[in-house]
């Protein structure tokens, strides 16, 4: 068993920031329903092979969304689970929020829909995929694109489990964030993209959080799905 791949997935990123109409007719085969609350949106997209949920990011060059900038913005970590300890860890105060706010209908949605499951996302969908990787019923596969942290180095260890694939397309600033200054690390399977598309699957290192000069002009033009997409393109055609 196996998730769809990347480039597919990365595909799906980039429909999840758009309207319902446009991802049914760039879906034709599929089922395809929208998720919502409060300011969080995601699309079980249902094939005759698998069900994907693709999280919608950060809304700000297209519809732009202050909901997004401020559930960003929450940095402030809280429990994960207060009071079970096998699940201990603090999170992202904003994206916890983001997942709960609609997880019981995609809960019901995994239910019945045809596995495997992949949750995917960019961006803040990304980040979003990675916690809702945690909850019961757990996706088989998640995979994500320029996400950023999550939670602490307690809940990288509690959820491990629980699988995830990160890429990271060369100086990308939204993984950098939220910084390890406050206790937030990334947990799974980086596999890095360069910028003339070769990919390396490595582990984290402390030069990632670096913010090289110019590095946020650069770091917001790496971090676009497009790019994501032309690299990965290159790879898998």
């Amino acid at each position: 068993m196996n998730h769809p791949p990347a480039l597919e997935l990365a595909r799906y990123s980039a429909l999840a920031y758009k309207d319902l109409a446009t991802v049914k007719a760039a879906c034709p085969d599929a089922t395809v329903v929208l998720l919502e609350g409060n300011d969080t949106q995601a699309y079980v997209i249902e094939t005759p092979e698998n069900t994907v949920v693709s999280f919608r990011g950060t809304q700000v060059t297209e519809n732009f969304s202050m909901g997004d900038v401020i559930q960003n913005a929450k940095i402030r970590s809280v429990d994960w689970r207060p009071g079970i300890k096998s699940d201990a860890g603090r999170v992202h105060r904003g994206y916890k929020e983001g997942v709960e706010a609609i997880w019981d209908d995609l809960a019901q949605a995994m239910r019945d829909t045809r596995p495997p499951h992949t949750d995917t996302g960019h961006s803040l969908g990304g980040s979003l995929s990675t916690y809702a990787r945690c909850l019961d019923p757990h996706p088989d596969f998640t995979v994500t694109f320029g996400a950023p942290k999550i939670g602490d180095h307690d809940f990288v260890i509690a959820t491990a489990r629980h699988h995830l694939i990160r890429y990271v397309h060369a100086r990308d600033i939204a993984p950098k964030h939220p910084t390890v200054l406050l206790g937030y690390r990334h947990g799974g399977k980086l596999r890095k993209i360069s910028r003339d598309g070769k990919i390396v699957e490595r582990s984290w290192r402390l030069r990632d959080e670096i913010i090289w000069p110019f590095g946020l002009t650069i770091g917001t033009l790496d971090h676009r799905i497009r790019e994501y997409q032309d690299k990965l393109r290159d790879v898998e055609t």
